[in-house]
């Protein structure tokens, strides 16, 4: 442990007695001073432990034979430094998914802190740089949603202590800026749950109805945070790590289009469009394009989901020359390309539409089968059928016609897609489903 003499300095220095308790001597500056002054050993110092463990766990610092010494300043410059941060953040993060965020909580109610501070990481990702998110705010939404009663009054005061906690939790790390609210939301819940937990009214215990707990709600304001720049970095290295897509806005500027298209995948619509402008500062829509159709050959599961975030990207290139390139692309033997460049000039209108009409739709019903493609390859019979009515409902009266000859499409997941169709669709519609099982085999007999 540290000798007294650091002990002292390393909290004042590093201000180490903001991680103490309010009922904590060091909470208060005159007290603080006055138990620093007193301290004979490192031990007593309770806000010395977590840091001195984490520099311990991180490498920064060695023991060994009863005694412990610090690495070189310059082994944790920099990346370093910055990757170390990182997985502190994580090991946090981890820790809050696993036991939740609310000290003291275990089972059921445990698990349900960690589902809502699981939500708030997302929201706190997904909210623009400089954005607040703030309690009041989801709570009027979930209002607003019709939700209400004893249990919803319970969720609300567990949520807004969570929320608390988390902040606070992140806060300390820089990760999160943090505006508290009036009053303390976390022994508004407390106070709730042990009504709850003792089988009383919510708002029994203290013979005020859930009706006025909500007015003293509304009349309250509620804590708010951000993501520092520093946290959103964090926040996004702890999502990649979990295997939760992470867009980084910009990321893409100046890749190819493949990348692109791959890393398109996993964006919001919002944040495809920015993207794809950022992309466009660095090079021609005609050359863009080029790219984008170029990316949009080949076979399998991958290749058509590109293929599907091709299409919205290249729907808004409305330069003449990039509709040139759409133009001599539709007239190719590509297989991809061709049906994509037909089927994004034929959901034009006028002068750029191409010289047939039924070229246009012959790509579409091509693309039906390879979008649905995607989803029957990966066994997502449910989204499957959803995907097909979807089309259904929004053009009935061409597939009315074609359904019956969708066996025709020269695609190779044809026969596979209309024997899942034909098996999702029996609880939908028995006889559709029947027709597309018969077109299904009408496409195995064909291969």
């Amino acid at each position: 442990m540290l000798r007294p003499a650091l002990a002292r300095e390393a909290v004042e220095e590093l201000q180490l007695w903001k991680l103490a308790d309010d009922d904590s001597p060091y909470a208060d500056a005159v007290a603080r001073a006055r138990a620093l002054k007193s301290v004979r050993s490192a031990r007593d110092v309770a806000v010395l432990d977590d840091p001195w463990w984490l520099a311990v766990d991180g490498g920064m610092i060695t023991i060994s034979g009863g005694r412990a010494w610090g690495e070189a300043a310059t082994d944790f410059a920099g990346e370093g430094l910055l990757a170390f941060w990182a997985a502190t953040m994580g090991d946090l993060l981890e820790e809050v998914g696993e036991a939740g965020v609310l000290d003291g909580w275990h089972g059921e109610l445990g698990e349900l802190t960690a589902q809502i501070a699981d939500g708030l990481v997302g929201l706190l990702y997904d909210a623009p740089d400089d954005a607040w998110v703030d309690v009041d705010e989801l709570r009027a939404q979930a209002r607003e949603a019709g939700e209400n009663g004893p249990e919803f009054d319970l969720f609300q005061a567990l949520f807004a202590a969570s929320f608390q906690e988390l902040g606070e939790g992140l806060a300390l790390l820089g990760a999160v800026e943090c505006e508290p609210g009036d009053g303390d939301d976390s022994a508004e819940t407390l106070r709730t749950l042990m009504n709850a937990m003792g089988g009383q009214e919510l708002g029994g215990g203290s013979g005020t109805s859930s009706a006025a707990s909500d007015r003293s709600w509304e009349d309250r304001r509620g804590h708010r945070m951000r993501l520092t720049p520093l946290g959103r970095y964090g926040l996004r290295a702890y999502l990649m790590e979990c295997g939760v897509p992470a867009p980084l806005l910009g990321e893409y500027a100046e890749a190819d289009a493949g990348s692109l298209l791959q890393g398109l995948l996993s964006y919001s619509p919002e944040e495809m469009r920015r993207e794809v402008e950022g992309g466009l500062e660095h090079r021609s829509a005609a050359d863009a394009a080029v790219g984008l159709l170029d990316a949009c050959a080949g076979a399998g599961h991958e290749a058509a989901a590109k293929r599907a975030v091709a299409q919205l990207v290249l729907a808004d290139l409305d330069e003449p020359r990039a509709l040139r390139v759409l133009r001599k692309a539709a007239d190719s033997d590509v297989e991809g390309c061709r049906q994509v460049a037909a089927a994004t000039l034929g959901a034009r209108l006028g002068a750029e539409a191409p010289s047939s009409p039924a070229r246009a739709e012959e790509a579409g019903l091509w693309l039906l089968i390879d979008g649905l493609s995607v989803l029957a390859g990966a066994g997502e019979t449910e989204e499957l059928v959803r995907g097909f009515l979807e089309n259904w409902n929004t053009a009935p009266e061409a597939l009315e016609q074609r359904v019956d000859d969708l066996w025709r499409v020269e695609h190779p997941a044809t026969a596979h897609v209309l024997a899942e169709l034909g098996e999702g669709l029996r609880g939908v519609d028995r006889q559709l489903a029947k027709r597309m099982r018969t077109a299904a085999n009408k496409a195995h007999s064909r291969r």
